[in-house]
């Protein structure tokens, strides 16, 4: 992986910390939409500016039509009570904080000492991290420093274009967001739109009818059965890579004996829709069919919801509190 000079941080971390100053998040929730185009590259990139909620404040840049469905499913997930770990482990995102010491790690310390950076207190440690699915969070590659100090550069330029023109501010709450088109001659324009429709997020798996038929045969036990994908965000180092893997762990969980019925750690390579069908075709030829199946994952549900349906298995949305705690004790032995 190419490495920015420590020149192309300093840059970022000037444009980091203008953006910091200027303080957007007492303005922005964290669903109202910046996208930026850019000459430079093919698609826009969405920013979401969080902190408008006390939480950690901060940006994050999603890039093209994959990186906006990433934004759209983040502000849908509270529709379910899927964790966080989940959700943050599975999007593209390059994103700074504004943070505490604590957060940091050792070479994001070791840089801002580098750079002569002082920063004191809560919410004031600027650091950056690199999100994508099936990796743990890492430092920006060379590639995604360009990334982030062109999109800053014109962020700087859209909030104070806002901060004198206020009637360019998009009516948020009516599902507009706000399209900044910068020119190869450095113009800049800017214009309200409706929100684009994301690319499908959740795949949904069709069986044959045969197969349909003989799941719906089998009969119903007396098995309370809870599915669930989620990140361990454990990272492990692998050196065919070079970035830390996030292990993605498929459980199947009987909740009245708290047995685990099946546990999958998925592979680089597997596709977890494709093995969730596997796993609960084979659990119901060997046990039968659930008495009740619970689901706090939005991928798992609307891959489950229609063949459930079919098969006359009800489905209930649980946040299973009970599963976090065997996701910490595999946390802790990888």
């Amino acid at each position: 992986m190419a490495i920015a000079t420590l020149e192309q941080w300093r840059d970022l971390y000037d444009l980091a910390d203008q953006l910091k100053e200027r303080k957007p998040w007492q303005r922005f929730e964290d669903i109202d939409l910046i996208q930026i185009k850019l000459p430079e590259y093919r698609e826009a990139f969405t920013c979401s500016i969080m902190g408008k909620q006390e939480f950690c404040p901060g940006i994050s840049l999603h890039y093209g039509i994959e990186g906006y469905s990433d934004v759209v499913m983040l502000m849908e997930s509270g529709d379910f009570p899927v964790p966080s770990t989940y959700v943050m482990g599975d999007i593209h995102a390059l994103t700074c904080y504004y943070g505490d010491q604590e957060e940091l790690d050792d070479v994001q310390m070791q840089r801002i000492q580098e750079l002569g950076r002082s920063y004191q207190g809560s919410m004031d440690w600027t650091y950056f991290l690199s999100f994508e699915p099936r990796y743990s969070p890492s430092d920006l590659s060379l590639e995604e420093v360009k990334r982030c100090t062109l999109v800053f550069k014109a962020l700087i330029r859209v909030l104070d274009c806002l901060q004198e023109e206020p009637e360019k501010w998009p009516d948020f709450e009516n599902k507009e967001i706000l399209r900044a088109t910068i020119l190869d001659t450095g113009e800049m324009s800017m214009e309200s739109i409706l929100m684009p429709e994301p690319f499908p997020r959740y795949k949904m798996i069709e069986l044959p009818e045969d197969l349909k038929q003989s799941l719906k045969e089998k009969p119903i036990e007396d098995l309370e059965l809870a599915l669930d994908l989620n990140y361990l965000f454990a990272p492990v180092h692998d050196p065919d890579y070079d970035r830390p893997l996030n292990p993605l762990v498929l459980m199947a969980y009987d909740l009245r004996t708290d047995f685990i019925v099946h546990a999958h750690l998925l592979a680089l390579e597997d596709d977890e829709v494709e093995c969730l069908i596997a796993m609960f075709m084979e659990l119901i030829e060997e046990i039968g069919r659930p008495a009740k199946l619970y689901i706090r994952n939005p991928t798992i549900y609307y891959a489950l919801e229609s063949l459930c349906y079919q098969i006359e298995i009800p489905i209930q949305i649980d946040a299973l509190e009970e599963l976090d705690e065997i996701y910490e004790h595999l946390r802790e032995r990888i």
